[in-house]
């Protein structure tokens, strides 16, 4: 399979949902009228989850026979979790966990176990032992020469797997890289595609090897796990986790990719308790990998006690991020982590495979504190400025 086409995934493709449509299946399969989907709409829009229409449809929250309506109050939308981030815990770790070069080397500074990057991309940027790479002439250099394969190339700055690549090998007599996938593309084709990232920074790192048992239920694709946890002064808490699941030549596990799975996994054992693929209408539950056959339903996943010790002492390092979500790769040395997502990540990577909203038992608990801590903080501060202009009031009269 070969290719000299623009191969790399740079803008995310969420599915669009036709509202009308949608409504209208809620009704046919589920006897949902149009003003009783609606009104739930609206409410959840005004709850604490402050849930969007496409949020609603998203989880199929117009399935009486799955939810109550106590049940559809838990589930937690985009906003909010914005809103707790950054009205309520103030909360910086985000833009630092943004850039992977610095989260990694923070991490590995912990003694943490992180992927090796080989090289970096940048106009002036350094990364420890890696190779830099200043122009796109010492780009071809090092994926001709200096390059150890396979190794896993992705921006510095990269979010929802966006523009990466999974490089099998270098052809010399085509001068031609071979993609995990199985396409083949030029290194000039290769480098010019990375060229607007010189700025931002472009890294490439020693490819990760999936654990063999890992493997052997995913065909060989590559997968990582999402790992939510909270911490406050009691210390860590692991609450969910989340399986992507990469299939057919997908480059990348992100749930968005059409046909990858998501999987609901229990915390404290490791067992996958529930398997899903799309969303909203098409939405349905799945028990194998279509690729390799084989039962992900119930599957009891390798060396997880040693993944919730490695996500423990990564949030033990990082005391201040009350809200972590955790990208976490099972090898066959262990769990290394891929990164964090400094804000908890996105709330549908661990609601939509769980069929359960977040906002409920624990982290409730921690959500309601925190709001109340800094609606007070904000109540106290109005009325400290109010004083402060009724005093200049009463000075100049």
């Amino acid at each position: 399979m070969t290719t000299d086409k623009l191969f790399l995934d740079e803008a995310r493709i969420d599915k669009q949902f036709d509202f009308a449509e949608c409504l209208k299946l809620a009704h046919e399969k589920h006897g949902k009228s149009y003003f009783a989907a609606v009104k739930e709409i609206y409410g959840l829009s005004r709850g604490v989850g402050n849930l969007e229409p496409h949020e609603y449809l998203y989880y199929q929250l117009y399935n009486d026979e799955r939810y109550s309506w106590d049940d559809k109050t838990t589930f937690f939308g985009k906003q909010a979790s914005l809103e707790l981030d950054v009205n309520f815990l103030k909360n910086a770790w985000v833009h630092i966990t943004a850039d992977k070069l610095v989260a990694g080397a923070l991490l590995a500074g912990f003694g943490l176990p992180v992927p090796t990057t080989l090289a970096i991309f940048h106009r002036f940027r350094e990364c420890g032992d890696a190779t830099a790479l200043r122009d796109a002439e010492a780009v071809a250099g090092f994926l001709r020469d200096g390059a150890n394969y396979p190794l896993f190339s992705k921006p510095a700055g990269s979010t929802n797997s966006l523009a990466v690549a999974s490089v099998d090998s270098f052809d010399p007599a085509s001068d031609r890289l071979r993609l995990a996938d199985g396409r083949e593309v030029g290194v000039e084709v290769f480098v010019a595609a990375i060229a607007g990232y010189l700025d931002e920074g472009y890294c490439f790192q020693r490819r990760l090897t999936l654990h063999p048992k890992l493997a052997e239920l995913c065909g060989g694709h590559m997968s990582s796990f999402r790992v939510f946890l909270i911490q406050d002064s009691e210390g860590p808490e692991i609450l969910r986790a989340s399986w992507k699941i990469s299939v057919g030549d997908n480059p990348a596990d992100n749930f968005w990719r059409a046909g990858n799975l998501l999987a609901a996994v229990d915390p404290e054992t490791g067992r996958v308790d529930r398997v899903v693929r799309g969303a909203g209408p098409d939405l349905v539950e799945v028990e194998t990998h279509p690729d390799s056959g084989a039962r992900l339903l119930d599957a009891q996943l390798p060396l997880w006690p040693e993944v919730r010790d490695c996500c423990l002492r990564g949030a033990k390092a990082l005391p201040n991020c009350h809200v972590q979500g955790w990208d976490v790769a099972i090898t066959g040395q262990g769990p290394v982590l891929i990164e964090l997502e400094g804000d908890g990540g996105h709330p549908q990577m661990i609601q939509l495979a769980q069929g359960k909203g977040l906002y409920q038992g624990r982290f409730k608990a921690f959500y309601d504190k925190h709001r109340a801590a800094a609606e007070g903080e904000s109540k106290r501060a109005r009325k400290k400025r109010r004083a402060a202009v009724a005093k200049l009031k009463n000075e100049a009269a």
